[in-house]
């Protein structure tokens, strides 16, 4: 994941382009996660989320997937070991390029939570598969506004 915290904001579309959608049981399993950079193009990126960068970015640790049946679900997990946050998770077109992504989709929680969705897709230069990187939106019946990258490491 070193990779990506040193890559810009085109750079790191750039991967998001040029990464694949995971299978199923890739995805599963726990990964740790670091914000990357802003999305500059979106000026109300910066308004929204710079305190939620600051503290969010401090307490945020990662991600963990789990199967249950056919459907995969995730949970967020924050400092020291606390999991919350909880999401489902769906194969979509991207909002970006139309090409196949999973989407983290959060609207069973709290306003405004409940308008975050999350785009993630695997780098495909890492041939081990444990690299992701993701793109947060804000999500409305209107619209969709990415916000901020971040980064996935699997760690088991």
């Amino acid at each position: 994941m070193i990779e990506l915290e040193k890559m810009n904001e085109k750079e790191l579309e750039e991967k998001f382009l040029n990464g694949i959608c995971p299978k199923d049981e890739e995805l599963v399993g726990r990964w740790e996660g670091k914000f990357l950079p802003f999305v500059s193009k979106i000026p109300l990126s910066k308004i929204l989320t710079v305190g939620t960068k600051l503290t969010w970015g401090s307490i945020w640790r990662g991600k963990e997937f789990e199967k249950v049946g056919e459907n995969i679900y995730g949970i967020n997990i924050l400092r020291p070991n606390i999991k919350t946050l909880k999401f489902s998770v769906h194969r979509i077109k991207s909002r970006i390029d139309s090409k196949e992504t999973f989407e983290l989709d959060y609207s069973k929680n709290i306003f405004p939570l409940s308008l975050i969705r999350d785009e993630l897709r695997l780098v495909k230069e890492d041939e081990t598969l444990k690299t992701a990187i993701g793109i947060m939106f804000l999500h409305s019946p209107f619209r969709s506004l990415p916000v901020v990258f971040f980064g996935l490491r699997k760690i088991s």
